[in-house]
Protein backbone atom coordinates (compact mmCIF):
# COMPACT_ATOMS: atom_id res chain seq x y z
CA UNK A 1 0.00 0.00 0.00
CA UNK A 2 3.06 2.26 0.78
CA UNK A 3 4.61 1.57 -2.31
CA UNK A 4 1.63 2.39 -4.12
CA UNK A 5 1.00 5.93 -2.59
CA UNK A 6 4.01 6.62 -3.47
CA UNK A 7 3.56 5.80 -7.11
CA UNK A 8 0.78 7.67 -7.61
CA UNK A 9 2.35 10.93 -5.79
CA UNK A 10 5.46 10.36 -8.48
CA UNK A 11 3.06 10.18 -11.17
CA UNK A 12 0.79 13.27 -10.08
CA UNK A 13 4.28 15.24 -9.64
CA UNK A 14 5.49 14.26 -13.10
CA UNK A 15 2.20 15.45 -14.46
CA UNK A 16 2.77 19.00 -12.53
CA UNK A 17 6.06 19.13 -14.35
CA UNK A 18 4.53 18.76 -17.60
CA UNK A 19 2.10 21.69 -16.74
CA UNK A 20 4.69 24.01 -15.24
CA UNK A 21 6.84 23.72 -18.30
CA UNK A 22 4.40 24.53 -20.95
CA UNK A 23 6.01 28.16 -22.72
CA UNK A 24 4.06 30.79 -21.12
CA UNK A 25 3.40 31.98 -25.26
CA UNK A 26 2.23 29.58 -26.28
CA UNK A 27 -0.99 29.83 -23.12
CA UNK A 28 -3.42 32.46 -23.19
CA UNK A 29 -4.17 34.37 -20.29
CA UNK A 30 -7.15 32.00 -19.23
CA UNK A 31 -5.36 29.04 -19.84
CA UNK A 32 -2.30 29.94 -18.17
CA UNK A 33 -4.56 30.69 -15.35
CA UNK A 34 -6.21 27.17 -15.33
CA UNK A 35 -2.87 25.79 -15.42
CA UNK A 36 -1.74 27.34 -12.78
CA UNK A 37 -4.37 26.58 -10.55
CA UNK A 38 -4.53 22.72 -11.90
CA UNK A 39 -0.80 22.57 -10.65
CA UNK A 40 -1.13 24.02 -7.40
CA UNK A 41 -4.08 21.52 -7.13
CA UNK A 42 -1.47 18.92 -8.16
CA UNK A 43 1.28 19.60 -5.40
CA UNK A 44 -1.39 19.51 -2.90
CA UNK A 45 -2.14 15.93 -3.83
CA UNK A 46 1.26 15.04 -4.07
CA UNK A 47 1.90 16.03 -0.19
CA UNK A 48 -1.40 14.80 1.08
CA UNK A 49 -0.22 11.35 -0.67
CA UNK A 50 3.51 11.70 0.83
CA UNK A 51 2.44 12.39 4.02
CA UNK A 52 -0.31 8.94 3.65
CA UNK A 53 2.85 7.04 2.88
CA UNK A 54 4.95 8.72 5.95
CA UNK A 55 2.18 7.66 8.31
CA UNK A 56 2.51 4.40 6.53
CA UNK A 57 5.85 4.04 7.61
CA UNK A 58 7.38 4.68 4.33
CA UNK A 59 10.59 7.28 4.10
CA UNK A 60 9.63 10.32 1.55
CA UNK A 61 12.83 12.54 2.68
CA UNK A 62 13.71 12.68 -1.37
CA UNK A 63 10.09 12.80 -2.81
CA UNK A 64 9.60 15.64 -0.24
CA UNK A 65 12.93 16.94 -1.50
CA UNK A 66 11.18 16.93 -5.45
CA UNK A 67 7.65 18.51 -4.16
CA UNK A 68 9.49 21.13 -2.50
CA UNK A 69 11.54 22.11 -5.80
CA UNK A 70 8.22 21.29 -7.67
CA UNK A 71 6.56 23.65 -5.67
CA UNK A 72 9.64 26.73 -5.77
CA UNK A 73 9.48 26.21 -9.94
CA UNK A 74 5.49 26.42 -9.99
CA UNK A 75 5.64 29.68 -8.15
CA UNK A 76 8.46 31.10 -10.36
CA UNK A 77 5.88 29.69 -13.61
CA UNK A 78 3.39 31.56 -11.66
CA UNK A 79 5.70 34.96 -11.68
CA UNK A 80 6.53 34.52 -14.96
CA UNK A 81 2.69 34.16 -16.31
CA UNK A 82 1.40 36.90 -13.96
CA UNK A 83 4.65 39.34 -15.35
CA UNK A 84 3.21 38.09 -18.92
CA UNK A 85 -0.17 38.58 -18.53
CA UNK A 86 0.49 42.24 -16.93
CA UNK A 87 2.85 43.53 -20.26
CA UNK A 88 -0.30 42.49 -22.10
CA UNK A 89 -2.52 44.45 -20.12
CA UNK A 90 -0.34 47.24 -20.51
CA UNK A 91 -0.05 47.13 -24.00
CA UNK A 92 -3.28 47.04 -24.40
CA UNK A 93 -3.61 50.00 -22.11
CA UNK A 94 -1.81 52.09 -24.16
CA UNK A 95 -2.85 50.93 -27.40
CA UNK A 96 -6.21 52.04 -25.90
CA UNK A 97 -4.99 55.17 -25.11
CA UNK A 98 -3.19 56.20 -27.84
CA UNK A 99 -6.23 55.50 -30.15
Amino acid sequence: MTLRLVKVAILALLLLLSVIFVPVTVLAQGDAAGAIASAKQQIIVCYDSARQAEAAGANISSLTSVLNDAGQLLSRQSWRICRVILAARRALLRNVISD
